[in-house]
């Protein structure tokens, strides 16, 4: 399997993380890059062969400086700190690496040279000289190869990082820290520490999502929060809320709407208030309204019905889509995340409330009073038993 994904696009660094993460969490980890090539790639063997040069792979943080002609990348990359593998600290790894053809980048038609920081996946080569594992897809340029990483980071925030490594910390999590360390210290880092997250549970990520709840930079305090959501802390939508002029305007804004809507799944009785008292009150932002709206509707337990049925009647017919949406999927008994009704007798479903199941809002615009007037009716109808 590693070989395979190692000859898409010469997407290396796989090899070095797949052993570490697992494939499920690989392709979380890599959102967006692996593309249609995952259920490929979910079918693919992992040999023993693979197994046997991971032995030798490398994983190093550390400075590099590259040298550009035409389009051969030569660097020499120096250890701060070393990962995994057998490289020494301080050493000087040489290493080259060759342009694609459809990169955009410099050297292409001269000599130009860089500096950097980063995080760099590394292989031994059958000559036993080491070679850089891309960290990303595709066609990419030589900064891209590698995870940037901060010129200067304070001693106490590495301090802090380091001290939420687990008493048996993997190289995931080694990995993982260097990557917190260059988020808090304002560093680009290209991919999701959220969706990581998701996938691997890693402790130091919840450590640094609590940490990010206590800073000043929006982006990663909405970050914070979105950990905070896949943990299922009803505290953290409270505290969106409290925060909306702050957060709203934020380049983290969308991504923490996104959490809230696709993946919040908290169903005990004081999550479910929390977010019906949200969705239901018009002072409150209508992106949040919109979100958290959605979120109930996934989960359309009987808790939330009251509040989906609340819904009907507002202004925003986005919300009303969603109030109809998640009311049908109750009536009709769909398994929450399913789109289709589960099998065998339900008191609720009918032939009624299988036309009248919609979620789409320009469905719903079209034929407003039909679906809204039946969805209203049939609230009244099983309020007083679903109340109960």
């Amino acid at each position: 399997m590693a070989h395979e994904i190692a000859h898409v696009r010469r997407r290396h660094v796989t090899e070095a993380l797949i052993r570490e993460m697992g494939i499920g969490a690989l392709i979380r980890m890599f959102a967006g890059n692996v593309g249609g090539n995952a259920e490929q790639i979910l079918a693919l063997s992992y040999t023993r062969d693979n197994e046997a040069q991971a032995d030798s792979d490398a994983i190093v943080a550390g400075s590099v400086e590259a040298t550009a002609v035409n389009r051969t990348i030569s660097a020499i990359i120096q250890p701060d700190r070393v990962l995994k593998g057998s490289v020494r600290k301080g050493s000087m790894v040489p290493v080259t690496w060759t342009l694609p053809e459809n990169a955009f980048a410099y050297g292409k038609g001269g000599a130009s040279s860089s500096r950097g920081r980063g995080i760099f996946f590394l292989r031994r080569t059958a000559s036993g000289s080491w070679s850089i594992l891309s960290a990303t897809n595709g066609d990419v340029s030589w900064e891209d190869t590698y995870i940037p990483a901060p010129q200067n980071v304070p001693q106490a925030l590495r301090d802090v990082a380091f001290a939420s490594l687990p008493p048996k910390a993997s190289v995931l999590d080694y990995v993982l820290l260097e990557m917190v360390i260059a988020t808090e210290a304002g560093a680009p880092v290209p991919y999701d520490l959220v969706d990581v997250f998701r996938a691997s549970r890693s402790p130091v990520l919840a450590a640094a999502f609590r940490r990010f709840l206590s800073k000043q930079d929006p982006w990663l305090v909405s970050a914070g929060l979105r950990g905070s959501i896949l943990s299922g802390d009803p505290s953290s939508i409270l505290a969106i809320r409290q925060k909306y002029a702050k957060l709203s305007s934020s380049g983290g804004w969308i991504p923490l709407l996104d959490e809230i809507k696709i993946y919040y799944l908290n169903t005990a009785p004081q999550a479910i208030r929390t977010l019906g008292q949200i969705a239901t009150d018009n002072t409150v932002g209508a992106d949040l309204r919109v979100a958290v709206a959605a979120a109930l509707a996934r989960m359309h337990t009987r808790l939330t019905l009251p509040y989906l049925a609340q819904l009907l009647g507002d202004q925003n017919s986005t919300l009303g889509a969603m109030a109809m949406g998640g009311l049908s999927s109750f009536a009709n008994n769909v398994p929450i995340g399913e789109h289709e009704p589960a099998p065998g007798p339900w008191s609720y479903r009918t032939e009624a409330t299988i036309t009248h199941s919609v979620f789409d809002e320009s469905a719903v615009n079209q034929r407003k009073a039909y679906y809204i007037g039946f969805w209203k009716d049939w609230w009244k109808q099983n309020q007083a038993t679903l109340s109960q």
